[in-house]
């Protein structure tokens, strides 16, 4: 279902829409099937927006905002949207998103097709748990915007759907160098991931929670969780525990401390969720661990 104000326009607003049946062709040719451009759009100040869409679509969608702040809900995980991130949302996930109230976003849009999505997703760093990707601020990336736009209302002519899907290489080029030139501006903020998960190592048998963390960093709970798994790849609880259980590999293949006291010393007061939480990162239980590796 999708739902959405009965009639969704902007000021200014611009939609370029390819047939379905052109799409479907397209995908099939060698040069334009890895990645294709669907629909493209531009709103200014959105205000009022909202669209939910509980099967997903067909598509991946890219939101890029340029102004303002917005949201988006993916498979039921809320995130704040602000200036300069973009927004990533996969095919067949159910999702929401919207315009903030008091400063409605400024968006450019697209929904595309392709073989090599998966990898731009992976490489952007976007997920189904943080599908939020900080990029630097780039004219430049505005100006591939719109002449993705420019090539799409061009026509539906074999040579205009072949250039708007080498234009749309190009913008995933250019969000994949921006991306990576905001990570290098925020190697300070690297440091003081780096310095949480130092301090995760030392109190590994210690409770542990994401605001005690970000305290640390200066930063609020949400953007310290986004920022370490911008960093590490994972979310800060998820690597606390990978850190746990290695401990606990350890000391499983180096004392005679039973599985009782490993389980405490890595934090747990529960045996069996120890456990549960061993075989998840090892594929295996604990005490057999053990076994095989003596």
């Amino acid at each position: 279902m999708t739902l959405g104000p009965k009639n969704e326009e902007f000021p200014s607003q611009r939609i370029v829409k390819w047939p379905r049946g052109l799409i479907k062709s397209a995908a099939r040719h060698p040069l334009m099937g890895h990645l294709l451009p669907v629909d493209a759009g531009h709103f200014p100040v959105a205000k009022g927006q909202f669209r939910r869409r509980d099967a997903g679509l067909d598509e991946t969608l890219f939101i890029y905002c340029v102004r303002g702040q917005g949201w988006c809900e993916l498979v039921g995980q809320g995130h704040l949207v602000e200036e300069n991130n973009l927004v990533v949302l996969p095919a067949g996930a159910p999702h929401a998103y919207g315009a903030n109230a008091d400063q409605p976003w400024t968006i450019y849009w697209f929904r595309a097709l392709g073989t090599s999505l998966p990898a731009y997703r992976e490489t952007l760093g976007s997920s189904l748990d943080n599908p939020i990707v900080p990029i630097s601020s780039d004219v430049y990336l505005l100006s591939l915007f719109e002449e993705l736009l420019g090539a799409m209302q061009d026509g539906f002519v074999p040579g205009h759907l072949l250039y708007a899907a080498h234009v749309l290489s190009h913008l995933m080029g250019r969000l994949l160098w921006q991306k990576q030139k905001f990570r290098r501006s925020e190697m300070p903020n690297v440091e003081k991931v780096a310095n949480t998960i130092e301090f995760m190592k030392t109190r590994l048998n210690l409770p542990i929670t994401i605001s005690t963390l970000a305290t640390m960093t200066n930063f609020s709970p949400s953007y310290y969780r986004n920022l370490f798994k911008s960093v590490t790849g994972r979310s800060p609880m998820a690597y606390l525990i990978q850190l746990r259980m290695q401990q606990a590999a350890i000391l499983l293949n180096t004392t005679d401390l039973s599985i009782k006291a490993i389980c405490a010393e890595v934090g747990y007061s529960d045996q069996l969720y120890f456990s549960r939480a061993f075989r998840c990162v090892h594929g295996i239980c604990p005490l057999a661990y053990r076994r095989r590796n003596r």
